[in-house]
């Protein structure tokens, strides 16, 4: 038995940080219309959330490299949908062609430009397949953005081993944490 004593005591730090992603991504969630397509982007949100809680000082997990992975991954489904909504008789097949463009095209540039970030590529679905040219999509996106600067900021701000002084550093390509 003291053995799960111990276990439990292990997972309290854990915990609040499981709270805190949690939290954030439930009240970006709060402002947006759940659909289907945006499901995706919630979950990408909340495994993001999650890994900067977890493992702040990964390379992965810095600023700068989840700031780019969610740019390129935005900017690579807008085209790609864009680009199939042009073919003629849109149907499932354009759909499983966009999401392997999105995937395959957003994975390379992402390793290109040493920004990788996994949960970023399951943001890609959800905006390729959300698609439309809305408004609400753009915000949704720059919550994303907003939220997990705020999630890093506050880690900054409580975490005895991340000082606040280095926070800009977070956007620096010499800036990768530990790797």
């Amino acid at each position: 038995m003291p053995r799960r004593k111990n276990h439990f005591k292990h997972l309290r730090p854990y915990i609040v940080h499981a709270i805190i992603a949690a939290l954030a991504v439930a009240i970006v969630a709060l402002f947006f219309q759940v659909t289907v397509n945006t499901i995706f982007l919630f979950a990408s949100m909340g495994g993001s959330a999650a890994l900067i809680m977890l493992h702040p000082k990964k390379h992965a997990n810095s600023l700068r490299c989840v700031g780019i992975a969610y740019i390129t991954v935005f900017l690579v489904s807008f085209v790609v949908w864009h680009f199939i909504q042009k073919l003629p008789n849109f149907n499932s097949f354009y759909v499983a062609l966009s999401i392997f463009l999105v995937i395959a095209i957003s994975f390379l540039l992402m390793v290109f430009m040493e920004s990788f970030h996994g949960p970023a590529i399951g943001g890609a679905l959800g905006f390729v397949l959300e698609g439309q040219d809305s408004f609400e999509l753009i915000l949704l996106f720059a919550a994303v953005v907003i939220m997990l600067f705020f999630l890093k900021f506050l880690q900054y701000m409580y975490k005895e081993e991340l000082k606040i002084e280095h926070f800009f550093k977070e956007f620096t390509k010499e800036h990768y944490g530990q790797k």
